[in-house]
């Protein structure tokens, strides 16, 4: 504006120009720039589930306060946010004096960090049992929360899966394991899934026979370790013995691993690969075959001889085909008579030993073991019984009347052994079966005695008895 000129009025200095118009000129005071920039928060929230908020701002000029502009900003989740202006525009809004202008709005931000998450998982070792064994994985959070899988390869990369991983068949896998939740730390780790074959051992059940017998017409089964699903029913448990019949397998004894199924372990394993076979062969026993031999019993007179050999007979049982069973038979020694009073009045007779008559025992003895039999060996016994002696008299035909005359009566014992002269004899006569009997004296012939006996009485009719007593066995005639 002009101070000190009028228009029509005011002239220059010369006096020559009147100012007929006077044009004001101008200038402009812009309003100085001022930046705001909202607060941002000084560390990071942790979610928690309740919503975080940030608000205020501050000036780059200080002192100036603007009416209508806030700013602020909240959130829950976690994730970055920020802190912006409402009732502020670049460039229009000023302070309250009107001298500063908005010309940049800075937002402000705050962080919501992922929470930790705690994971339980287990994978799978153990062995083949028939069914699926998955991997578990629980996460402490379940809302929101992701579980994926990659199997872990030699070469390359699988691809990432919400498919849970089992495993059933004999094995091995491992997987990465990938939990994530937006509001919570990723956790990640490895597992692995493994099965071992199951052990099945298949065994023939021992058997046996008595030496001799047939096989049976069917061995028992083989047994079977436990399997699943009857995925072993077709395995043909059959057992059989090879080489039946041939003379070193028809033996008594044990015969090792003589029942087979002729099944291969190896074989089966390739064929059912979530089992390892083990094959039992089993023992085949032949018992030995019982019989019984039982010595012969036989008899014969004192004082002779035994006979050249003594048998023996199988009472029980029976030898099978050509075999033989070796053994010999013998009797007790001496000629005694058990229990008898006279056992111990003994005579020597040609060199031998004579104590009366009686029963020995006849005994088996083996000579060889045999290998099949398992023999009872019983006694039989040589009874030895009084020989018989036959006395020829003239008494038994005398039939006369009584003549006063003397009459000569002889009387001869006939069958002794051969050492009946050897012993003395006692011999006597009478006239009736109960005696009385008197003392015979004779020749020296001791199995021949001749008496002279006058006969004082009638006698037809009448046998006269001659008693022979021999000192040895009281045997009387």
């Amino acid at each position: 504006i002009f101070n000190g000129a009028e228009v029509g009025v005011t002239r220059d200095t010369t006096n020559n120009y009147v100012v007929t118009s006077l044009v004001p000129g101008s200038f402009t005071i812009n309003p100085a720039s001022v930046t705001l920039t909202a607060n941002s928060a000084t560390e990071a929230f942790t979610y928690d589930g309740t919503t975080k908020s940030v608000e205020g701002f501050t000036s780059s000029v200080d002192g100036l306060s603007f009416s209508g502009v806030s700013a602020s900003g909240e959130g829950v989740n976690a994730g970055d946010y920020s802190v912006t202006f409402e009732g502020a525009t670049v460039g229009t809004t000023r302070d309250t004096t009107n001298n500063y202008v908005v010309t940049s709005l800075v937002p402000g931000s705050f962080t919501i960090d992922p929470a930790a998450m705690t994971v339980e998982s287990a994978g799978y070792s153990g062995t083949y049992d028939g069914t699926a064994h998955s991997v578990t994985v629980t996460p402490s959070i379940t809302a929101g929360t992701t579980v994926e899988y990659q199997l872990i390869v030699a070469e390359g990369e699988e691809a990432w899966s919400t498919t849970v991983p089992s495993i059933k068949d004999v094995g091995s896998a491992s997987y990465n394991v990938k939990v994530t939740n937006p509001n919570y730390e990723d956790v990640t780790f490895t597992v692995d899934l493994s099965v071992e074959a199951k052990a099945v051992t298949i065994a023939a059940q021992p058997e046996g026979k008595t030496y001799g017998d047939d096989d049976p017409e069917q061995f028992k089964k083989a047994l079977i370790g436990t399997y699943f699903n009857g995925e072993l029913d077709d395995i043909d448990l059959t057992v059989t013995r090879p080489g039946a019949g041939e003379l070193a397998n028809e033996q008594a004894g044990i015969h090792k691993d003589a029942l087979t199924t002729g099944l291969d372990a190896e074989e089966l394993n390739a064929k059912y690969k979530n089992y390892s076979f083990t094959v039992e062969d089993a023992d085949f026993t032949i018992n030995k075959k019982a019989v019984t031999i039982t010595a012969d019993s036989i008899s014969k007179p004192w004082g002779y001889n035994d006979p050249e050999e003594f048998y023996a007979t199988v009472t029980e049982g029976n030898l099978i085909g050509d075999d033989t069973i070796s053994y010999k038979v013998t009797r007790a020694t001496g000629e005694r008579a058990t229990g008898d009073a006279t056992d111990e009045a003994t005579s020597n007779a040609g060199g031998k030993e004579v104590i009366g008559v009686g029963e020995y025992p006849i005994s088996v003895t083996l000579t060889d073991e045999p290998k099949n039999y398992d023999v009872t060996l019983k006694e039989g016994k040589l009874t030895i019984i009084k020989t018989p002696v036959t006395i020829e008299s003239s008494i038994a035909d005398l039939e006369t009347v009584y003549s006063g005359t003397i009459v000569e009566l002889t009387a001869q014992m006939v069958g002794l052994n051969e050492y009946g002269d050897n012993y003395n004899y006692q011999w006597q006569i009478g006239d009736s079966e109960e005696g009385p009997f008197v003392d015979i004296t004779g020749d020296e012939n001791a199995n021949k005695r001749t008496y002279k006996y006058i006969l004082n009485k009638h006698t037809a009719g009448k046998h006269y008895r001659v008693n022979v007593t021999i000192n040895y066995d009281k045997i009387n005639k």
